[in-house]
C-alpha cells in the first residue's frame, strides 16, 4: 500500500519542473512506452527474491514518471523495483539525465562553484575523522567536473584524481588543471594506483550492481584507506524535501538509512567508521561475513519513520496553514 494518495501513479510531478524538465520527462515516458528504456525486476541485497515480501511505497517519482519504490520486509532496505536494466540506465544518463535532473545540457561556472563549495564541506568532515594530508592520494568516482577534487587539493595538498562517464564535464574540469578521466572504476584499475581516500558523493545510490562496484572499489583502495560515502539519507528527507515523494528519482536504485547502508556495505566487507543520517559517512575495509545476507531487519524502524514523516508533512503543509486561516477569520 502506498504511503498516501499523492504517491499514486497519477502522472503529476511532486516538485515544480521547468519547461525543459517537462519536455524531457515526456521524452522519457515515450522511450519507456516504446521499449527503449526497459524495466526489470531485481532482488534485494539481503537475498530476498520474493516480490510478495516487497511493500510498495510509491508508484511514481518526483518527476511524475511511473516508477515503483518498494521496501523489503525482510531487511528494511528501500529500492526501485522494477528498475531500468543496465543498458537503459546507460542510455538515460547519456541522453536525458542532466536535462531532467538539473535542466542543464552541460557544465557551467555555477555548477563547478557548487561542487567546489560542496568539496569544502566534505574536507571539513573528513579532517574531523581522518588525517587527510599532502601525502595522500584521493580518487573521486562520479566526479562530474571535478569541483570537489579542486577543494580537496587546495585544502589538504593531497594528490587527486577523478573519473566520470560524462566527457563534456571531464573536459570542463581539465581546464582547471585537474587530473580527470572518462572511464569507470573497472577500467581505472588498469592504471595500478592505490588510493588512501575514495569519494562517492551521491553515487552509490545509482549503482545497479552494487556488489560488482564495491568489489572494484576495494581493489582501488589502499590497505589502510577509507571510503567517503555521501547520499540522501531517508531519515533526513523531512529536513531536505519535506515529503519522501519529493526525494524519489528514477535513477536512484536504492534509498538508505544509515543502518541499512551499514548492513548493505558490511555484506561486501566494509565497516562503518562514522556516519550520520544526512548521510555523510566513512567506511574502511573490514571482514566479509560468512553469511552475506543481512541479519538485522530495519523494516519496522524505517516504515514507521516514513509514516510519521508523512503525518508531519501533512500537518505543516496543509493542516496548520488552514487552522491559522480559520483562527484569523474568527478574530475579525
Amino acid at each position: 500500500m502506498v504511503l498516501s494518495k499523492k504517491y499514486r501513479d497519477d502522472g503529476k510531478p511532486a516538485i515544480k519542473l521547468t519547461k525543459k524538465q517537462l519536455l524531457t520527462r515526456d521524452t522519457v515516458l515515450k522511450k519507456m512506452s516504446a521499449g527503449y528504456y526497459i524495466q526489470k525486476n531485481y532482488g534485494c541485497l539481503c537475498g530476498n527474491q520474493d516480490n510478495s515480501a516487497m511493500e510498495v511505497l510509491a508508484e511514481k517519482d518526483r518527476y511524475g514518471l511511473p516508477v515503483q519504490t518498494c521496501i523489503c520486509k525482510k531487511c528494511g532496505l528501500i529500492m526501485t523495483n522494477p528498475m531500468f536494466d543496465q543498458t537503459s540506465l546507460n542510455r538515460f544518463y547519456d541522453e536525458d539525465y542532466r536535462n531532467l535532473y538539473v535542466a542543464s545540457e552541460g557544465p557551467s561556472d555555477a555548477f563547478f562553484k557548487d561542487q567546489y563549495e560542496h568539496g569544502n564541506r566534505i574536507v571539513e568532515f573528513l579532517k574531523k575523522h581522518f588525517d587527510l594530508n599532502a601525502s595522500h592520494k584521493v580518487l573521486e568516482i562520479g566526479t562530474g567536473a571535478g569541483g570537489i577534487l579542486k577543494a580537496v587539493n587546495e585544502k589538504t595538498g593531497a594528490q587527486t584524481c577523478g573519473i566520470d562517464l560524462g566527457r563534456e564535464y571531464i573536459n570542463y574540469g581539465k581546464e582547471f588543471g585537474l587530473d580527470l578521466y572518462v572511464e569507470n572504476a573497472e577500467k581505472h584499475l588498469q592504471r595500478n594506483i592505490k588510493y588512501n581516500v575514495i569519494i562517492l558523493s551521491h553515487v552509490l545510490e545509482h549503482f545497479l550492481d552494487i556488489e560488482k562496484e564495491m568489489t572494484t572499489i576495494k581493489k582501488l583502495l589502499d590497505e589502510d584507506g577509507i571510503i567517503y560515502v555521501e547520499l540522501p539519507g531517508v531519515k533526513n528527507t523531512f529536513k531536505t524535501y519535506g515529503s519522501f515523494v519529493k526525494s524519489l528519482q528514477n535513477a536512484h536504485v536504492r534509498y538508505f538509512t544509515l543502518d541499512t547502508l551499514k548492513e548493505s556495505l558490511r555484506r561486501f566487507g566494509f565497516e562503518c567508521v562514522i556516519g550520520n543520517e544526512f548521510i555523510s559517512s566513512i567506511f574502511k575495509v573490514g571482514v566479509r561475513p560468512e553469511n552475506e545476507k543481512m541479519i538485522t531487519n530495519y523494516y519496522e524502524d524505517t516504515i514507521n519513520f516514513l509514516r510519521r514523516n508523512e503525518r508531519r508533512f501533512i500537518w505543516y503543509e496543509y493542516v496548520r496553514p488552514r487552522l491559522a486561516k480559520l483562527k484569523n477569520h474568527f478574530k475579525k
